[in-house]
Protein backbone atom coordinates (compact mmCIF):
# COMPACT_ATOMS: atom_id res chain seq x y z
CA UNK A 1 0.00 0.00 0.00
CA UNK A 2 2.61 2.47 0.78
CA UNK A 3 4.18 2.09 -2.43
CA UNK A 4 0.85 2.40 -4.03
CA UNK A 5 0.01 5.62 -2.28
CA UNK A 6 3.64 7.26 -3.37
CA UNK A 7 3.14 6.22 -6.90
CA UNK A 8 -0.57 8.02 -7.10
CA UNK A 9 0.88 11.09 -5.35
CA UNK A 10 3.85 11.48 -8.11
CA UNK A 11 1.20 10.91 -10.58
CA UNK A 12 -1.41 13.64 -9.13
CA UNK A 13 1.54 15.79 -8.83
CA UNK A 14 2.36 15.45 -12.76
CA UNK A 15 -1.42 16.61 -13.90
CA UNK A 16 -2.66 13.09 -14.23
CA UNK A 17 -6.43 12.74 -13.83
CA UNK A 18 -7.61 11.17 -10.72
CA UNK A 19 -10.70 9.48 -13.03
CA UNK A 20 -7.36 8.13 -15.50
CA UNK A 21 -5.09 6.53 -12.84
CA UNK A 22 -7.78 4.77 -10.89
CA UNK A 23 -8.68 3.24 -14.67
CA UNK A 24 -4.76 2.11 -15.08
CA UNK A 25 -4.53 0.44 -11.58
CA UNK A 26 -7.92 -1.23 -11.62
CA UNK A 27 -6.53 -2.21 -15.27
CA UNK A 28 -3.28 -3.56 -13.72
CA UNK A 29 -5.27 -6.09 -11.44
CA UNK A 30 -5.55 -3.84 -8.13
CA UNK A 31 -8.33 -4.32 -6.10
CA UNK A 32 -11.24 -1.73 -5.97
CA UNK A 33 -10.69 -1.41 -2.08
CA UNK A 34 -7.42 -0.65 -2.19
CA UNK A 35 -7.11 1.88 -5.14
CA UNK A 36 -9.90 3.45 -3.55
CA UNK A 37 -7.87 4.03 -0.32
CA UNK A 38 -4.72 4.58 -1.89
CA UNK A 39 -6.16 7.38 -3.46
CA UNK A 40 -7.97 8.80 -0.54
CA UNK A 41 -4.60 8.87 1.30
CA UNK A 42 -2.61 10.55 -1.40
CA UNK A 43 -5.26 13.29 -1.48
CA UNK A 44 -5.23 13.88 1.73
CA UNK A 45 -1.29 14.13 1.65
CA UNK A 46 -1.56 16.32 -0.96
CA UNK A 47 -3.96 18.61 0.83
CA UNK A 48 -1.20 18.54 3.84
CA UNK A 49 1.39 19.30 1.56
CA UNK A 50 -0.55 22.27 0.13
CA UNK A 51 -1.60 23.69 3.64
CA UNK A 52 1.82 23.45 4.72
CA UNK A 53 2.87 25.49 1.44
CA UNK A 54 0.72 27.95 2.03
CA UNK A 55 1.74 28.53 5.66
CA UNK A 56 5.36 28.81 4.29
CA UNK A 57 4.56 31.68 1.72
CA UNK A 58 2.90 33.37 4.62
CA UNK A 59 5.58 33.28 7.27
CA UNK A 60 8.35 33.60 5.06
CA UNK A 61 8.23 37.53 5.35
CA UNK A 62 7.06 36.99 8.54
CA UNK A 63 10.13 35.53 9.45
CA UNK A 64 12.69 37.56 8.33
CA UNK A 65 10.64 40.53 9.59
CA UNK A 66 11.74 38.58 13.06
CA UNK A 67 15.31 38.73 12.17
CA UNK A 68 15.84 41.85 11.44
CA UNK A 69 13.84 43.22 14.18
CA UNK A 70 15.43 41.07 16.85
CA UNK A 71 18.52 42.14 15.51
CA UNK A 72 17.49 46.02 15.59
CA UNK A 73 16.29 45.13 19.63
CA UNK A 74 19.44 43.75 20.51
CA UNK A 75 21.26 46.48 18.67
CA UNK A 76 19.25 49.29 20.34
CA UNK A 77 19.36 47.79 23.86
CA UNK A 78 17.82 50.01 26.24
CA UNK A 79 20.66 49.94 28.59
CA UNK A 80 22.61 51.50 25.84
CA UNK A 81 20.18 54.17 25.03
CA UNK A 82 20.35 55.04 29.10
CA UNK A 83 23.77 54.88 28.95
CA UNK A 84 24.14 57.43 25.69
CA UNK A 85 21.20 59.85 27.12
CA UNK A 86 23.35 59.50 30.26
CA UNK A 87 27.11 60.78 27.88
CA UNK A 88 24.47 63.08 26.33
CA UNK A 89 24.68 65.57 29.52
CA UNK A 90 20.80 64.22 31.00
CA UNK A 91 20.70 64.13 34.43
CA UNK A 92 19.84 60.50 36.26
CA UNK A 93 16.55 62.32 37.11
CA UNK A 94 15.64 62.47 33.43
CA UNK A 95 16.56 59.18 32.56
CA UNK A 96 14.86 57.84 35.53
CA UNK A 97 11.33 59.61 34.36
CA UNK A 98 11.83 58.99 30.54
CA UNK A 99 11.62 54.81 31.28
CA UNK A 100 9.01 55.58 33.60
CA UNK A 101 6.71 57.24 31.47
CA UNK A 102 8.04 54.43 28.56
CA UNK A 103 6.15 52.11 31.23
CA UNK A 104 3.67 53.76 32.13
CA UNK A 105 1.66 54.26 28.66
CA UNK A 106 2.50 50.54 27.28
CA UNK A 107 -0.69 49.19 29.26
CA UNK A 108 -2.72 51.94 28.23
CA UNK A 109 -1.81 52.32 24.60
CA UNK A 110 -1.66 47.96 24.30
CA UNK A 111 -5.11 48.00 25.86
CA UNK A 112 -6.68 51.05 24.23
CA UNK A 113 -5.58 49.59 20.01
CA UNK A 114 -7.02 45.52 21.45
CA UNK A 115 -10.26 47.41 22.00
CA UNK A 116 -9.92 49.49 18.38
CA UNK A 117 -8.77 46.45 16.73
CA UNK A 118 -12.56 45.45 16.82
CA UNK A 119 -12.88 48.37 13.98
CA UNK A 120 -10.42 47.79 11.89
CA UNK A 121 -9.92 45.89 8.39
CA UNK A 122 -6.87 46.41 7.36
CA UNK A 123 -3.67 46.39 9.68
CA UNK A 124 -0.63 46.90 7.05
CA UNK A 125 -1.04 51.25 6.83
CA UNK A 126 -0.64 51.06 10.30
CA UNK A 127 2.25 49.00 10.80
CA UNK A 128 4.31 50.73 8.54
CA UNK A 129 3.77 54.10 9.34
CA UNK A 130 4.43 53.19 13.00
CA UNK A 131 7.30 51.41 12.10
CA UNK A 132 8.80 53.95 10.49
CA UNK A 133 8.49 56.49 12.94
CA UNK A 134 10.17 53.99 15.27
CA UNK A 135 13.08 53.31 12.86
CA UNK A 136 13.07 57.58 12.16
CA UNK A 137 13.54 57.95 16.53
CA UNK A 138 16.96 55.99 16.34
CA UNK A 139 18.52 58.14 13.37
CA UNK A 140 16.53 61.53 15.39
CA UNK A 141 19.03 59.71 18.89
CA UNK A 142 21.97 59.84 16.56
CA UNK A 143 20.96 63.23 15.55
CA UNK A 144 20.52 64.40 19.51
CA UNK A 145 23.84 62.79 20.75
CA UNK A 146 26.13 64.79 17.89
CA UNK A 147 24.05 67.88 18.36
CA UNK A 148 24.37 67.15 22.21
CA UNK A 149 20.43 68.25 22.31
CA UNK A 150 19.09 66.58 25.47
CA UNK A 151 15.67 67.67 24.59
CA UNK A 152 15.20 66.10 21.44
CA UNK A 153 17.13 62.98 22.65
CA UNK A 154 14.30 62.91 25.49
CA UNK A 155 11.64 63.48 22.88
CA UNK A 156 12.70 61.25 21.04
CA UNK A 157 12.85 58.47 23.66
CA UNK A 158 8.99 59.01 23.83
CA UNK A 159 7.97 59.51 20.62
CA UNK A 160 10.37 55.97 19.47
CA UNK A 161 8.63 54.19 22.55
CA UNK A 162 5.06 54.89 21.44
CA UNK A 163 5.17 54.35 18.27
CA UNK A 164 7.40 51.16 18.98
CA UNK A 165 4.32 50.00 20.88
CA UNK A 166 1.64 50.63 18.33
CA UNK A 167 3.77 48.78 15.87
CA UNK A 168 4.47 45.79 17.83
CA UNK A 169 0.32 45.35 19.75
CA UNK A 170 -0.60 46.08 15.62
CA UNK A 171 1.87 43.01 14.83
CA UNK A 172 1.30 40.33 17.43
CA UNK A 173 -2.74 41.09 15.91
CA UNK A 174 -1.62 41.02 12.34
CA UNK A 175 -0.40 37.33 13.07
CA UNK A 176 -3.19 36.50 14.39
CA UNK A 177 -5.45 37.35 11.93
CA UNK A 178 -3.14 35.93 9.48
CA UNK A 179 -1.66 32.58 11.26
CA UNK A 180 -4.71 31.77 12.99
CA UNK A 181 -3.61 28.51 15.19
CA UNK A 182 -0.39 28.57 13.75
CA UNK A 183 0.58 31.60 15.76
CA UNK A 184 1.79 30.37 18.62
CA UNK A 185 3.83 27.57 17.27
CA UNK A 186 5.11 30.27 14.78
CA UNK A 187 6.51 32.24 17.72
CA UNK A 188 7.35 29.84 19.49
CA UNK A 189 9.95 28.08 16.50
CA UNK A 190 11.50 31.66 16.34
CA UNK A 191 11.98 32.37 20.27
CA UNK A 192 15.39 30.86 20.40
CA UNK A 193 16.57 32.07 17.04
CA UNK A 194 15.44 35.36 18.07
CA UNK A 195 16.96 35.67 21.45
CA UNK A 196 20.27 34.35 20.13
CA UNK A 197 20.22 37.11 17.25
CA UNK A 198 19.20 40.12 19.92
CA UNK A 199 22.88 38.55 22.14
CA UNK A 200 24.79 38.89 18.98
CA UNK A 201 23.29 42.23 18.44
CA UNK A 202 24.26 43.28 21.80
CA UNK A 203 27.80 42.55 21.65
CA UNK A 204 27.98 43.88 18.08
CA UNK A 205 26.78 47.32 19.57
CA UNK A 206 29.56 47.05 22.73
CA UNK A 207 32.03 46.80 19.86
CA UNK A 208 30.82 49.23 17.69
CA UNK A 209 30.15 51.58 20.82
CA UNK A 210 33.59 50.77 22.70
CA UNK A 211 36.14 50.45 19.53
CA UNK A 212 34.90 52.55 16.58
CA UNK A 213 35.16 56.65 16.74
CA UNK A 214 31.45 57.90 16.66
CA UNK A 215 30.41 54.19 16.71
CA UNK A 216 26.72 55.29 18.18
CA UNK A 217 26.36 56.96 14.60
CA UNK A 218 27.50 53.82 13.05
CA UNK A 219 24.84 51.96 15.55
CA UNK A 220 21.55 54.02 14.89
CA UNK A 221 22.33 53.90 11.08
CA UNK A 222 22.39 50.23 11.27
CA UNK A 223 19.49 49.86 13.30
CA UNK A 224 17.63 52.06 11.30
CA UNK A 225 17.81 50.22 8.63
CA UNK A 226 17.72 46.87 9.99
CA UNK A 227 14.06 47.99 10.97
CA UNK A 228 13.45 49.44 7.59
CA UNK A 229 14.52 45.85 6.26
CA UNK A 230 11.88 44.23 8.79
CA UNK A 231 9.07 46.65 7.51
CA UNK A 232 10.05 45.63 3.27
CA UNK A 233 10.12 41.77 4.62
CA UNK A 234 6.82 42.28 6.19
CA UNK A 235 4.90 44.01 3.10
CA UNK A 236 5.98 40.56 1.23
CA UNK A 237 3.26 39.12 3.54
CA UNK A 238 -0.42 38.95 1.88
CA UNK A 239 -3.25 40.59 4.24
CA UNK A 240 -6.49 38.98 4.25
CA UNK A 241 -8.64 42.43 5.69
CA UNK A 242 -11.58 41.12 8.03
CA UNK A 243 -14.37 41.94 6.37
CA UNK A 244 -16.71 41.77 9.21
CA UNK A 245 -15.64 44.62 11.24
CA UNK A 246 -16.68 48.28 10.12
CA UNK A 247 -14.48 50.71 9.80
CA UNK A 248 -12.84 53.44 11.62
CA UNK A 249 -12.41 53.32 15.43
CA UNK A 250 -15.64 54.01 17.52
CA UNK A 251 -14.03 54.28 20.87
CA UNK A 252 -12.85 57.33 22.63
CA UNK A 253 -10.58 57.21 25.02
CA UNK A 254 -12.01 58.37 27.72
CA UNK A 255 -14.64 56.19 27.31
CA UNK A 256 -12.47 53.39 26.94
CA UNK A 257 -10.70 53.26 30.54
CA UNK A 258 -14.11 54.56 32.23
CA UNK A 259 -15.64 51.34 30.67
CA UNK A 260 -12.82 49.23 31.70
CA UNK A 261 -12.33 50.62 35.70
CA UNK A 262 -15.76 49.98 35.73
CA UNK A 263 -14.78 46.10 36.08
CA UNK A 264 -12.60 46.83 39.17
CA UNK A 265 -15.07 45.79 41.55
CA UNK A 266 -15.07 41.71 41.82
CA UNK A 267 -11.48 41.89 42.53
CA UNK A 268 -11.03 43.43 45.37
CA UNK A 269 -13.17 40.75 47.18
CA UNK A 270 -10.20 38.38 47.21
CA UNK A 271 -7.12 38.78 49.05
CA UNK A 272 -4.98 36.87 47.18
CA UNK A 273 -6.12 39.17 44.12
CA UNK A 274 -5.39 42.06 45.80
CA UNK A 275 -2.06 41.02 46.97
CA UNK A 276 -1.01 40.11 43.45
CA UNK A 277 -2.49 43.39 42.08
CA UNK A 278 -0.17 45.25 44.93
CA UNK A 279 2.76 43.02 44.63
CA UNK A 280 2.67 43.41 41.25
CA UNK A 281 2.92 47.70 41.18
CA UNK A 282 5.40 47.33 43.64
CA UNK A 283 7.90 45.05 41.54
CA UNK A 284 7.15 47.08 38.51
CA UNK A 285 8.27 50.03 40.27
CA UNK A 286 11.47 48.31 41.44
CA UNK A 287 12.22 46.94 38.06
CA UNK A 288 11.65 50.49 36.01
CA UNK A 289 13.63 52.27 38.68
CA UNK A 290 16.54 49.29 38.44
CA UNK A 291 16.74 48.90 35.16
CA UNK A 292 16.76 52.11 34.01
CA UNK A 293 20.46 52.59 36.16
CA UNK A 294 21.90 49.39 35.44
CA UNK A 295 23.98 49.68 32.67
CA UNK A 296 25.18 53.21 33.64
CA UNK A 297 26.20 52.22 36.93
CA UNK A 298 28.15 49.10 35.02
CA UNK A 299 29.53 51.84 32.33
CA UNK A 300 30.41 53.82 34.55
CA UNK A 301 32.20 52.28 37.72
CA UNK A 302 33.35 49.04 36.60
CA UNK A 303 34.38 50.71 32.73
CA UNK A 304 38.20 50.39 33.51
CA UNK A 305 38.02 46.67 34.37
CA UNK A 306 36.86 43.68 32.10
CA UNK A 307 36.50 43.89 28.45
CA UNK A 308 35.14 47.66 28.24
CA UNK A 309 32.34 50.11 29.06
CA UNK A 310 30.17 48.87 26.76
CA UNK A 311 31.42 45.46 26.46
CA UNK A 312 31.01 44.73 29.90
CA UNK A 313 27.48 45.74 29.91
CA UNK A 314 26.73 43.95 26.71
CA UNK A 315 28.42 40.55 27.80
CA UNK A 316 26.84 40.59 31.35
CA UNK A 317 22.93 40.95 29.82
CA UNK A 318 24.08 38.55 26.96
CA UNK A 319 24.03 36.17 29.70
CA UNK A 320 21.07 37.30 31.82
CA UNK A 321 18.97 36.80 28.53
CA UNK A 322 19.85 32.85 29.44
CA UNK A 323 18.34 33.44 32.76
CA UNK A 324 15.08 33.91 30.82
CA UNK A 325 15.07 30.12 30.06
CA UNK A 326 15.79 28.71 33.60
CA UNK A 327 13.13 30.99 34.97
CA UNK A 328 10.56 29.61 32.79
CA UNK A 329 12.01 25.44 33.58
CA UNK A 330 12.08 26.30 37.19
CA UNK A 331 8.68 27.75 37.27
CA UNK A 332 6.73 25.15 35.15
CA UNK A 333 8.99 21.73 36.75
CA UNK A 334 8.23 22.89 39.90
CA UNK A 335 4.75 25.40 40.61
CA UNK A 336 2.68 21.72 40.58
CA UNK A 337 5.06 20.72 43.27
CA UNK A 338 5.63 23.10 45.53
CA UNK A 339 2.43 25.81 44.57
CA UNK A 340 3.11 28.91 43.05
CA UNK A 341 3.29 31.19 45.86
CA UNK A 342 6.58 29.71 47.56
CA UNK A 343 7.64 30.42 43.49
CA UNK A 344 7.25 34.13 44.25
CA UNK A 345 9.05 34.00 47.57
CA UNK A 346 11.86 32.32 45.58
CA UNK A 347 11.71 34.39 42.09
CA UNK A 348 11.41 38.05 44.25
CA UNK A 349 14.41 37.12 46.87
CA UNK A 350 16.63 36.58 43.82
CA UNK A 351 15.15 39.54 42.24
CA UNK A 352 16.55 41.08 45.26
CA UNK A 353 20.00 40.09 44.86
CA UNK A 354 20.69 41.87 41.95
CA UNK A 355 20.38 45.48 43.63
CA UNK A 356 21.91 44.00 46.82
CA UNK A 357 25.23 42.36 45.38
CA UNK A 358 25.16 46.10 43.14
CA UNK A 359 25.24 48.23 46.50
CA UNK A 360 27.21 45.40 48.87
CA UNK A 361 29.61 43.97 46.25
CA UNK A 362 29.92 45.94 42.83
CA UNK A 363 32.93 43.93 40.87
CA UNK A 364 32.52 42.48 37.89
CA UNK A 365 31.89 39.07 38.69
CA UNK A 366 29.42 39.47 40.97
CA UNK A 367 27.33 42.34 39.75
CA UNK A 368 27.30 39.62 36.59
CA UNK A 369 26.08 36.43 38.72
CA UNK A 370 23.77 38.49 40.09
CA UNK A 371 22.47 40.04 37.35
CA UNK A 372 21.61 36.48 36.21
CA UNK A 373 20.11 35.67 39.29
CA UNK A 374 17.54 38.60 39.01
CA UNK A 375 16.70 38.12 35.72
CA UNK A 376 15.74 34.15 36.49
CA UNK A 377 13.94 35.08 39.56
CA UNK A 378 11.99 38.08 37.81
CA UNK A 379 11.33 35.08 35.00
CA UNK A 380 9.72 33.26 37.87
CA UNK A 381 7.53 35.65 39.30
CA UNK A 382 6.52 36.36 35.95
CA UNK A 383 5.41 33.05 35.12
CA UNK A 384 4.30 32.31 38.42
CA UNK A 385 2.22 35.09 38.85
CA UNK A 386 0.46 34.03 35.43
CA UNK A 387 -0.32 30.77 36.32
CA UNK A 388 -1.59 32.35 39.52
CA UNK A 389 -4.16 34.42 38.54
CA UNK A 390 -5.27 31.61 35.68
CA UNK A 391 -5.91 29.42 38.58
CA UNK A 392 -7.68 32.08 41.08
CA UNK A 393 -9.74 34.44 38.54
CA UNK A 394 -13.00 32.89 37.20
CA UNK A 395 -12.73 32.40 33.86
CA UNK A 396 -15.00 35.17 32.51
CA UNK A 397 -13.13 37.57 34.27
CA UNK A 398 -9.77 36.67 33.31
CA UNK A 399 -9.33 39.05 30.33
CA UNK A 400 -10.67 42.26 32.71
CA UNK A 401 -8.13 41.00 35.09
CA UNK A 402 -5.17 40.57 32.48
CA UNK A 403 -6.06 44.15 31.26
CA UNK A 404 -6.72 45.77 34.80
CA UNK A 405 -3.51 44.36 36.13
CA UNK A 406 -1.05 46.74 33.66
CA UNK A 407 -2.90 49.44 34.35
CA UNK A 408 -3.48 49.19 37.91
CA UNK A 409 0.48 48.34 38.26
CA UNK A 410 1.07 51.37 35.95
CA UNK A 411 -0.52 54.42 37.92
CA UNK A 412 1.35 54.31 41.32
CA UNK A 413 4.11 54.94 39.00
CA UNK A 414 3.50 58.32 38.69
CA UNK A 415 4.10 58.73 42.14
CA UNK A 416 7.23 56.65 43.10
CA UNK A 417 9.33 56.98 40.05
CA UNK A 418 9.07 60.16 39.92
CA UNK A 419 10.61 60.26 43.93
CA UNK A 420 12.95 57.27 42.95
CA UNK A 421 14.50 59.06 39.83
CA UNK A 422 14.98 62.13 42.47
CA UNK A 423 16.62 59.96 44.93
CA UNK A 424 18.92 58.53 42.47
CA UNK A 425 19.70 61.95 41.58
CA UNK A 426 20.37 63.44 44.85
CA UNK A 427 22.11 60.16 46.68
CA UNK A 428 23.40 58.25 43.58
CA UNK A 429 23.24 54.60 42.28
CA UNK A 430 24.17 52.64 45.29
CA UNK A 431 21.96 53.91 48.31
CA UNK A 432 19.05 53.64 45.33
CA UNK A 433 19.82 49.63 44.80
CA UNK A 434 20.03 48.69 48.59
CA UNK A 435 16.64 50.90 48.72
CA UNK A 436 15.48 48.63 46.21
CA UNK A 437 16.66 45.43 47.69
CA UNK A 438 15.50 46.35 51.10
CA UNK A 439 11.78 47.55 49.77
CA UNK A 440 11.40 43.89 47.88
CA UNK A 441 12.82 41.85 50.97
CA UNK A 442 10.63 43.86 53.21
CA UNK A 443 7.59 44.44 51.29
CA UNK A 444 6.75 42.28 48.44
CA UNK A 445 8.33 38.52 50.17
CA UNK A 446 6.21 39.41 53.50
CA UNK A 447 2.89 40.33 51.31
CA UNK A 448 3.56 36.89 49.71
CA UNK A 449 4.13 35.18 52.98
CA UNK A 450 1.19 35.61 54.22
CA UNK A 451 -1.10 34.54 51.62
CA UNK A 452 1.19 31.82 51.53
CA UNK A 453 0.43 30.96 54.88
CA UNK A 454 -3.41 31.84 54.96
CA UNK A 455 -3.69 29.76 51.92
CA UNK A 456 -1.67 26.80 53.11
CA UNK A 457 -3.68 24.09 52.11
CA UNK A 458 -4.70 24.98 48.76
CA UNK A 459 -1.12 24.39 47.50
CA UNK A 460 -1.40 28.00 45.83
Amino acid sequence: MPDLVGDIKKRLTLGEREESIRADLLAKGYLEEDVTLALSRSQASAVRMQQRNALRAKTRGLTLKEIFDRLAFGLGSQQFINILLFQTGASLFLIGILNGLKVFFHPFINSYLDESFHYVKRLKTRMVVSGMFNALAFLAFGASIALHDVALFAVSVILGGIFGEIHGSTYDEFLTRTLGTHKTPFLQRHATLGLFIAGVALVIGGLLLDQVVDGYLLLFIIIFFSLVIALLAFLRTRELPRKDLESGIRISLFGFLLDLFKDIGPFFSDKAIIILLLTGSITSFIQVLGYSYYGIFIWEALGNTGFGPFMNVALIFVFALLGTFAGNFITQSNAKEYGKFPLLVFGTILMAIMPLTYFYNPNLLSVAMATILGVVGSSIVGIARSILAVEIVPLKERASFFRLSGLLSSLPLLLFIPLGAWYADAFYFRKLFLLLGMILILIVVPLYMYILLAHDRNKI
